[in-house]
């Protein structure tokens, strides 16, 4: 008896590791102030969770503005002083509406 619960012990074991190798990375997201922002290889995708006039980010590091692209709809500002980077958004004429990517 101590050898088959030995033995489902270890085969258990076993399996979980196995499988543990084959699981899919997750997604990486970050929910901040009603934005979703999704990780993509090294490109970040902005959605909306809810409609608003203009979306404001401040970054705690340097960002180029070459590197940060945005919807043609929108209106991009990007403002960065070495040490921090401040982007706004804004949709031209009209909200921005929920689930709306904002950085096509």
């Amino acid at each position: 008896m101590k050898r088959l619960t030995l033995f489902l012990l270890v085969t258990c074991i076993i399996a979980l590791t196995i499988s543990g190798c084959f699981r899919g990375e997750k997604e990486k997201s970050l929910i901040v102030d009603n934005v979703r922002l999704l990780l993509e290889g090294d490109t970040v995708t902005l959605f909306s969770l809810s409609r608003v006039y203009g979306i404001e980010l401040t970054f705690s590091s340097d960002i180029s503005s070459d590197s940060l692209t945005s919807s043609e709809q929108m209106l991009m500002i990007h403002k960065g002083d070495g040490e921090k980077t401040l982007v706004a958004l804004a949709k031209i004429g009209e909200e921005i509406e929920e689930g709306e990517n904002c950085s096509q």
